[in-house]
């Protein structure tokens, strides 16, 4: 991990520097109020599914978004919103779940129901 992700930890108030022999990097804040979502916004790591005109310089299409934009793009909304559910006490106790998905893959894998959405 380089000295630049720290830095950027640091300035969002993720984690503290401190000097010395036993020195080295603290969390900023309980690992219980940091989220997921915010690591990755502090290192400028998104959940962005998609590079469309004016998002990346890379057009699906000439001019046009490509017809899986929105799939790609909600994707990304969902990743997203579950990774600001997630904090670093859940990681550090092993698989992270968002008990308040309802309706959600995950969800519905943990209590062997089925999303409820049907394709026609």
């Amino acid at each position: 991990i380089s000295s630049s992700f720290f830095l950027r930890l640091r300035r969002a108030g993720l984690v503290n520097s401190e000097r010395g022999r036993a020195g080295g990097y603290r969390l900023g804040r309980d690992a219980a109020s940091i989220t997921v979502a915010e690591v990755m916004a502090a290192v400028e790591e998104g959940t962005r599914m998609t590079r469309c005109a004016g998002e990346l310089g890379t057009p699906c299409l000439p001019g046009e978004r490509c017809l899986t934009h929105g799939l790609w793009d909600a994707l990304g909304e969902h990743i997203g919103d579950f990774l600001a559910g997630v904090t670093l006490k859940d990681v550090l106790k092993g698989v992270p779940r968002r008990k308040d998905v309802m309706g959600s893959p995950i969800a519905a894998r943990e209590t062997g129901g089925s999303l409820g959405t049907t394709i026609r």
